[in-house]
């Protein structure tokens, strides 16, 4: 279950930068999230945040979130509405997974899991952020099997009435972009928002424009 911190200063772009959103935020886990610390706020709307991964900064309350939250920003939650995320694909992943070669789990889990084509895996390849992925890679399975777990109907969110952005990114895998799609229009009160340039890594590849997305929406929350 989610824990709770309390939020006692307004959100800044440097906090958003290291991951740190103005409302709730949830995402693939640690294969594609934003969030890496609580966020904080003034705003008497915005007094918890929610969150399933403690940083080593911070210590969760053991009280759980059991009210709806003020608001959610969604990047690219990868809702099975095509079939299973991991499906079949999991096992081999699991193999390079034990056997230590978290290069080969990567390069599985990108094509098979996100869908990414060779050519963008290869370019991936090439930045600094490949080792950073690479080393997540060892709990992309009870993830995925947690997304797979999810289910496709979306109309379950129909009553969800809470400020909800949806961001995703321009160069991101078809699959994930049309969930977020299938979600603004279920849910009542979404906006969508893309950032250009940028696929499902943007709060590694480009924090400052994620930083601004969050921080934005969270003003217009306070207003």
């Amino acid at each position: 279950m989610p824990t709770c911190w309390p939020r006692t200063s307004p959100p800044t772009r440097s906090t958003a930068a290291a991951g740190a959103p103005a409302a709730t935020t949830a995402s693939t886990p640690s294969s594609g999230r934003p969030t890496t610390s609580p966020p904080s706020s003034s705003s008497p709307a915005l007094t918890r945040s929610c969150s399933a991964t403690p940083t080593a900064d911070w210590s969760p309350s053991p009280t759980p979130c059991t009210s709806p939250p003020a608001a959610l920003i969604l990047y690219e939650p990868p809702i099975p509405l095509g079939g299973p995320v991991g499906g079949d694909a999991l096992a081999p992943f699991e193999e390079a997974v034990q056997a230590g070669d978290l290069d080969q789990a990567l390069t599985l889990g990108l094509r098979n899991f996100l869908k990414f084509p060779d050519e963008a895996i290869e370019e991936f390849r090439q930045t600094p952020f490949w080792a950073i992925r690479a080393s997540m890679t060892p709990t992309w399975a009870r993830e995925m099997r947690a997304m797979d777990s999810f289910g496709d109907d979306l109309t379950r969110f129909a009553t969800l009435n809470i400020p909800t952005l949806l961001v995703i990114g321009e160069r991101s895998p078809r699959w994930l972009t049309d969930v977020s799609g299938r979600l603004h229009q279920a849910l009542p009160d979404a906006r969508l928002l893309e950032i250009p340039g940028e696929a499902h890594d943007a709060f590694l590849t480009g924090p400052h424009a994620l930083a601004d997305a969050i921080t934005a929406f969270a003003a217009d929350l306070t207003d």
